[in-house]
């Protein structure tokens, strides 16, 4: 489950990520990009390689967390080219990446019916 309270800033990481990285591999992103925010309280969002998975990387207090969701049936939209850059996001652009719409273009993700497992 996502952390509830409200960070004091949300970074947007610009670059692909190969998502074999696990918490701490992030988190040495973070230290190179951004060196002393990790415990400041900020989430870090990163999307994958293939655009179908985001997670979000934060500091919990006593340690690091890591939520992560993949999407089924469509990919993140994310600047195109990636810039590499990383930028800031408001807390309502990170509630609307996460509930599926294109922050860079106003656009919901498309749907995807639950797949049945027996």
């Amino acid at each position: 489950m996502l952390y509830r309270s409200r960070p004091k800033k949300v970074f947007y990481y610009g670059k692909a990520v190969d998502f074999r990285k696990q918490a701490l591999g992030l988190a040495a992103i973070v230290d190179l990009e951004l060196p002393g925010e990790m415990r400041q309280g900020h989430w870090f969002v990163f999307v994958s390689t293939d655009k179908k998975k985001a997670k979000i990387l934060y500091w919990r207090g006593t340690g690091v967390a890591l939520w992560q969701m993949r999407l089924e049936k469509d990919m993140f939209k994310v600047e195109t080219p990636r810039s590499g850059a990383t930028r800031t996001l408001s807390w309502r652009d990170l509630g609307r990446f996460i509930d599926g719409l294109n922050i860079f273009a106003g656009t919901p993700h498309e749907g995807a019916s639950p797949k049945r497992y027996s």
